[in-house]
């Protein structure tokens, strides 16, 4: 069975480029945005 259904979710954020292009490209500031922390 081919399910072609598709789920896209987008955010706006208020930042310069370089500053989010280097969020999602270095682990160190990708895993708050994925994993969450001890304590929470």
């Amino acid at each position: 069975m081919s399910d072609s259904r598709e789920l896209k979710l987008g955010r706006v954020v208020e930042a310069p480029r370089d500053l989010l292009w280097m969020c999602w490209t270095e682990p160190k500031h990708l895993m708050p945005w994925f994993a969450q922390s001890p304590g929470r």
